[in-house]
């Protein structure tokens, strides 16, 4: 092949020699961080590697995935895809084969064999940047590069994962309580938070930081042990930006080895989920495609800024017509949803209400007149009929 790109929980030597003489140029692999740490660093340095989000993998230790009486368990990379490229056509492998030399071997393993007509987004390289993108990954990447100087023997990563169990469920202990303070004069908020770690003695060489779930420029701060931690560090965010979430990193002396989130006590603003609502419904062609969706009970289509493809403009008039969108005529699912879906104008009528008051980048109503005028038509049908 010319190209390969490998996504497997297992890996060994024999298997991964044998596909490096079976390229021609590099190929990315995709597993585990403790299955590359005990193969020998002259077979992985022939790959570019990456391992699994240890974010993703810690998910059940986050206090509000834990389920009573239930002990936390990893939720670790078991994908296995085998993507080929040969004269830029891509093979798609996926399914139960490990790339270790018994499932390739001997194992009775279940594939399904996809060859693509066209590369546009199916190639090796396409997936990759998908998978490992950090601007693609609202700020949870999948895949991070893989530290060899972080190796660690099999007995050494074992004794590690123990200590990193111990200190999660200890954190999950301690009382976290957050104050969100707007800005005197402003729109931001500040954020305040009061961990008591007064209990709270990490194992020998290890740190714990913390940050909120939003900042994107600060760095965490570190969590001293046996005392009450006051931060004050975290300041100007937006109401949409706010959350409730903390998270949590447990540094091995100067490697951030495990992350994790956490809940915190705070009373955010209580228009806040209003707030973020209209930063996503912002003008009024979304307006009309997620009215559309909630018409269709389909696919919408895409939210995106750059309007509305193939919709008519009244003539003289910037606006769009209320009552078409994207070449889908609204009126008719209105008449069809009236009759047959009465829930479904109550979802509208409700959506109209949240949005009434929100304006777009041209301070415009997203809610125009003319579409009032329009949705009065339908408006008493989102009222309960009472029982003769």
């Amino acid at each position: 092949y010319d190209e390969l790109l490998i996504i497997s929980p297992f890996i060994d030597q024999k298997t991964l020699d044998t596909y490096n003489l079976s390229v021609e140029r590099q190929a990315f692999l995709l597993s585990r961080k403790e299955e590359m740490d005990v193969l020998p660093e002259q077979t992985l340095k022939k790959f570019n590697c990456w391992t699994f989000s240890a974010l993703i993998r810690d998910a059940e230790y986050q206090q509000q995935l834990s389920e009573e009486k239930v002990v936390p368990l990893e939720q670790n990379l078991h994908a296995k895809l085998f993507i080929a490229m040969r004269d830029k056509v891509p093979y798609w492998f996926l399914g139960s084969a490990n790339c270790t030399d018994p499932a390739q071997t001997r194992n009775v393993e279940f594939m399904v064999f996809l060859k693509g007509s066209k590369a546009a987004g199916l190639s090796t390289k396409d997936v990759f940047k998908l998978l490992t993108d950090e601007t693609k990954s609202d700020g949870m990447m999948l895949f991070t590069p893989y530290d060899f100087g972080s190796r660690k023997g099999d007995k050494a990563q074992k004794s590690i994962d123990r200590d990193v169990r111990k200190i999660k469920y200890a954190l999950t202990l301690l009382p976290l309580d957050g104050k969100a303070r707007q800005v005197a004069g402003g729109t931001a908020y500040d954020l305040s938070i009061d961990i008591d770690a007064a209990n709270f003695t990490p194992p020998e060489g290890y740190s714990v930081k913390i940050k909120p779930l939003p900042e994107q420029r600060k760095s965490a701060v570190p969590l001293v042990p046996n005392r009450m931690n006051s931060i004050k560090e975290f300041t100007g965010y937006a109401k949409t930006e706010l959350s409730p979430f903390l998270i949590f990193e447990i540094w091995k002396e100067m490697e951030n080895i495990s992350q994790f989130l956490m809940p915190m006590d705070i009373a955010l603003p209580r228009d806040r989920m209003q707030a973020i609502f209209g930063s996503i419904i912002n003008c009024r062609e979304k307006f009309l495609k997620y009215l559309n969706f909630l018409l269709t009970g389909g696919e919408a289509y895409k939210l995106e800024d750059n309007g509305i493809e193939n919709t008519r403009k009244p003539s003289g008039s910037d606006s769009h017509e209320p009552w078409t969108v994207a070449g889908t005529q609204v009126y008719e699912k209105l008449l069809i949803a009236a009759s047959r879906s009465p829930g479904k104008l109550k979802s509208i009528n409700a959506l109209i209400k949240r949005l009434k008051a929100e304006s777009d980048e041209a301070d415009k109503n997203i809610i125009s007149e003319e579409f009032e005028r329009f949705w009065a038509t339908f408006q008493p049908f989102t009222k309960d009929r009472k029982k003769p």
